[in-house]
């Protein structure tokens, strides 16, 4: 089974901590799981962080982790400190988020209509 599309997220909701334990179950179990996700406009400090990693399994490493800082420890989404922690913990370092990045991910929400996250967009 192949299971791929876009995830348009906000780490503070506990549907995206919901959909991503579903998505790692579903991986492990053996489906080909290919997601983008993608940080809704406005997430801070964390969504910057984020995009700031260029490489899909850092940014997989720094969702794990702020997730599990989230929803395990109790951490707040928007605290410096949860996204310092999560940095360290998933041993990354962000660069600089591209001009422009932030603006094509609001048109893409505006054109996708979404509203509620975790949305899923399964490309084709």
């Amino acid at each position: 089974m192949e299971f791929e599309g876009q995830v348009f997220f906000r780490f503070g909701e506990r549907g995206v901590w919901e959909f991503y334990r579903f998505a790692r179950a579903l991986a492990e179990s053996g489906a080909d799981v290919a997601l983008e996700w993608t940080p809704m406009p406005g997430e801070g400090a964390a969504g910057r962080a984020f995009l700031g990693l260029e490489r899909p399994q850092d940014r997989g490493r720094f969702l794990h982790a702020m997730l599990g800082l989230i929803y395990l420890e109790g951490r707040a989404a928007d605290e410096a400190d949860t996204v310092t922690a999560a940095l360290a913990a998933a041993g990354v370092s962000p660069g600089l988020v591209a001009d422009g990045v932030e603006q094509e991910i609001a048109r893409q929400v505006d054109d996708l209509s979404v509203g509620d996250v975790p949305a899923i967009y399964r490309h084709g």
